[in-house]
């Protein structure tokens, strides 16, 4: 009994310590943080067909969990789990023989949805974390690939819709960096606003004999977040 007491005081002392540190400045610093974040993305693709038909960049998204360790005041591990739609968009006016416009367009809006885990090294400028830089690897792993193909314009619009999900590279390997700034409100909570732009290194479309270079991911996110401390 005695046993279980004396290590039941010493897990607790040790949780006490991992979760908060006083900095010699009197900051406290609590180890652990999760929270929620999301936002609007601009989303591209560069190679393979991506450089020849994209005109525009896709308005997307993403949102997800995250949780972040803090070694120190100023150095922390951010991670988590984000759904994030990425791809390309186009917007092509359609011709006559003489080349003039005859009214209509070709609207091409390829969508492709993610599961990303972001492992993310962050350095904030002083100690309360007002402006922070973040910067990393991410995984992802490709949820479903869909292609809307439509004319619009004079006639009668038309849609085709086609799936090319088990054609493409399933894994979508990359780096991020990122700048934000960060507010403390009431209790534990914290807000952050955070710009991060993403570079996708492996091709998610290999080259073909048409196109001799493959299909990378790349976006720039804008994402707001809501941290609680534990």
């Amino acid at each position: 009994m005695k046993k279980a007491i004396i290590l039941f005081i010493i897990i607790s002392f040790t949780f006490h310590k991992l979760k908060a540190q006083e900095s010699p400045n009197g900051f406290s610093l609590n180890r652990l943080e999760i929270g929620i974040e999301g936002g609007p993305d601009l989303a591209f693709q560069v190679g393979g067909y991506a450089s020849v038909f994209q005109n525009a960049p896709l308005i997307s998204f993403s949102t997800g969990c995250d949780g972040q360790y803090n070694f120190t005041h100023k150095f922390s591990i951010n991670t988590g789990i984000l759904f994030e739609q990425k791809g390309n968009y186009s917007n092509t006016p359609v011709t006559d023989n003489r080349g003039a416009p005859i009214g209509e367009a070709i609207i091409d809006r390829n969508l492709y949805d993610y599961l990303v885990l972001p492992i993310l090294a962050r350095y904030s400028f002083t100690e309360t974390s007002i402006f922070f830089i973040e910067g990393g690897p991410y995984f992802g792993f490709l949820l479903n690939h869909t292609d809307y193909l439509s004319i619009e314009g004079n006639g009668m619009p038309s849609l085709t819709v086609n799936n090319y999900t088990r054609q493409d590279n399933r894994f979508d390997v990359g780096a991020s960096l990122g700048l934000g700034i960060g507010k403390q409100m009431a209790g534990r909570f914290r807000i952050e606003i955070e710009v991060r732009g993403n570079t996708g290194i492996t091709a998610i479309i290999p080259p073909t004999q048409v196109f001799s270079t493959g299909v990378y991911n790349e976006s720039i996110g804008f994402l707001l977040g809501l941290r609680y401390k534990l």
